[in-house]
């Protein structure tokens, strides 16, 4: 890993029926899914190169605990992006849930 490298992991999945959210889910639980995502994601480990971990340990003598922030808390995960592109909203499966008719 080096400092000129972005990671991005993303899964996509969902369930082949018909219904509500919260019929789908009953129908086809996400539960399985989600679990897999989660080890999966539990599971990767991301080695930063020599270069980056000389670059990381001048980092930290300026800023011990690699805060960026006192202000800025960590996320809640999940989380959702509101609709401004910025804001960070705590996650709500039905926030751009599609209307069921």
């Amino acid at each position: 890993m080096s400092r000129d490298r972005l990671v991005c992991l993303r899964f996509d999945y969902w369930q082949e029926c018909s219904g509500s959210q919260d019929e789908k889910d009953q129908k086809i639980s996400p539960k399985p899914m989600q679990d897999l995502i989660d080890n999966i994601i539990r599971s990767v480990t991301l080695t930063p190169s020599p270069e980056l971990e000389a670059e990381l340990g001048e980092i930290r003598k300026i800023c011990p605990n690699l805060s960026v922030s006192p202000e800025c808390s960590p996320l809640k995960w999940p989380a959702d992006v509101d609709k401004d592109g910025i804001t960070i909203l705590e996650y709500d499966k039905r926030r751009y849930a599609l209307p069921t008719h």
